[in-house]
């Protein structure tokens, strides 16, 4: 997640200099450092991606996936129009959200509906259910 939002600042920091600054009017130091910056930007964002893609369920994945593309389009339009940049980065947005939603699923330590039915999950809550009328009785 931090790869993302670290990508999405980098692209809004290219749009400011493309404004601002005309890159054959840029120094060949400066170019050199934007384009270094450029790289581990790129590089942190794939590294999270295949670590994602190395441990990652398919929901999770499927959103990962998603919020790549979405990411992928705002370095796409680094010089559009506001308006086009803006519906870019709303998707981006959007990606965000639906990738969070899907990790708080995949992690959540509620029990799944499947495991009401595992003598396990019954025990330990027979005992805890003793051990907490223990300790209310012996008060």
């Amino acid at each position: 997640m931090d790869a993302t939002i670290e990508g999405v600042a980098h692209v809004h920091y290219l749009r400011i200099i493309a404004k601002q600054v005309y890159p054959w009017r840029m120094r060949a130091r400066t170019a050199a450092e934007l384009a270094d910056v450029n790289r581990k930007v790129l590089a942190d964002l794939l590294q999270a991606y295949m670590e994602l893609r190395l441990a990652g369920n398919p929901a999770v994945l499927e959103k990962g996936d998603e919020l790549l593309t979405a990411l992928n389009g705002v370095f796409a339009v680094v010089r559009a129009p506001d308006a086009r940049y803006d519906e870019v980065t709303e998707q981006v947005g959007d990606a965000q959200r639906a990738f969070v939603d899907a990790c708080r699923d995949d992690l959540a330590y509620l029990p799944k509906p499947w495991q009401v039915w595992r003598l396990a999950w019954w025990g330990i809550r027979w005992r805890n259910w003793r051990r907490r009328r223990g300790l209310r009785q012996g008060a």
